[in-house]
């Protein structure tokens, strides 16, 4: 599929990861429609039969400029398979057909499968677990941008020699934004029958079960709307303790840097930067967080930042909307005050 100008278009896969995944693939079709818009290309949405009609029609809003629904058959039965390698066979004879310039993925496991299945098959490029994505300005082509040696650097990936850029993104690292309030969404979605695919050349391998695992406490970061980061600058056991108590009266959820993991001052979920989680708080308060850009690719897209840190020089303080020179424990002390104080006066 190409525009007038012969510019070929942007591909935002699906995969089969269930409802929870949907929120990831909203985010993504809104940056390949802002990716779309700059290179004056489309943008296409495949998934399967499996979501429901609530969920093609936000994909729509959300910026793709139309839905392609991979059927077998009846598109009222939702006959379609379901295992991943059966997919990676409908998405091969697609692009095939319509040799796309940019394919995302979630990273997801079944992204990941599907991506790299594609990118071997198809002789693309393929960059992992992006943080962002651009057109580059000097050249006009697509960058992908992740994290490298061990996490210290942003790496500014470009493929070569190869007609299709392919990529998967990390979760929460894009901003959804609605492009299209169509009041039908039914005339962008298209349905494509694969019934008659080649049967020979489908994996024998079924999935026969899928099941999710609870995880005994778990947390979901990625939902809070206020959280209290905590870095190395918080220097002992009982400061952290008070930061907790601070952080359950005004409501905030607990996160930490990458190092504080580390030391096991607490769990690899509650990791926020390229390492760990991506989150889009609406305030964000780091305590003793030094800044390092591996930690500050997690909360890029956070609302308001508030640094607090004795070193006047932190690299956090570069993109904090508010900067407090001050040592953690004075702070968490000033804190502590005026939350009393806010109790007191509340009405009962």
């Amino acid at each position: 599929m190409a525009d007038s100008k012969g510019n070929r278009d942007i591909f935002i896969i699906c995969d089969l990861e269930g409802d929870d995944s949907h929120e990831h693939f909203l985010q993504m079709t809104s940056k390949g429609r802002q990716l779309a818009d700059q290179l004056s290309c489309k943008v296409y949405v495949v998934c399967l039969n499996r979501y429901s009609s609530e969920q093609l029609a936000e994909l729509i809003r959300h910026g793709a400029h139309q839905v392609l629904v991979c059927v077998t058959g009846d598109i009222n039965m939702c006959e379609v398979e379901t295992s991943v390698d059966s997919y990676c066979e409908i998405l091969n004879d697609l692009f095939h057909k319509v040799n796309p310039s940019v394919v995302l993925y979630p990273a997801s496991e079944t992204g990941r499968h599907i991506a790299a299945t594609l990118s071997f098959r198809l002789s693309a490029g393929l960059t992992a677990e992006c943080i962002e994505i651009d057109i580059d300005t000097q050249d006009g082509k697509v960058a992908f941008f992740r994290a490298a040696m061990n996490d210290t650097v942003i790496a500014k990936i470009k493929c070569i020699n190869c007609e299709i850029n392919m990529c998967t993104v990390k979760k929460d690292v894009f901003k959804r934004q609605v492009y299209n309030d169509a009041a039908d969404a039914k005339e962008y979605i298209r349905y494509v029958d694969y019934t008659q695919m080649n049967k020979e050349n489908r994996s024998i391998i079924k999935v026969l079960e899928t099941f999710r695992h609870e995880v005994k406490d778990a947390v979901d970061i990625s939902k809070s709307t206020i959280v209290f980061c905590i870095g190395r600058g918080v220097g002992n056991a009982q400061t952290l303790s008070r930061v907790y108590a601070l952080a359950r009266k005004c409501g905030a959820e607990i996160v930490g840097t990458r190092a504080v993991v580390e030391d096991k001052v607490m769990g690899k979920e509650r990791q926020v930067g390229q390492s760990g989680n991506s989150i889009a708080p609406e305030l964000y308060v780091g305590f003793g967080v030094s800044g390092a850009s591996q930690h500050m690719v997690g909360i890029r897209n956070a609302g308001t930042i508030i640094a607090v840190n004795s070193d006047k020089n932190a690299a956090i303080f570069q993109y904090a909307d508010y900067a407090i020179v001050e040592d953690v424990d004075r702070f968490v002390t000033a804190m502590e005050s005026m939350v009393s104080a806010e109790a007191v006066l509340a009405p009962s």
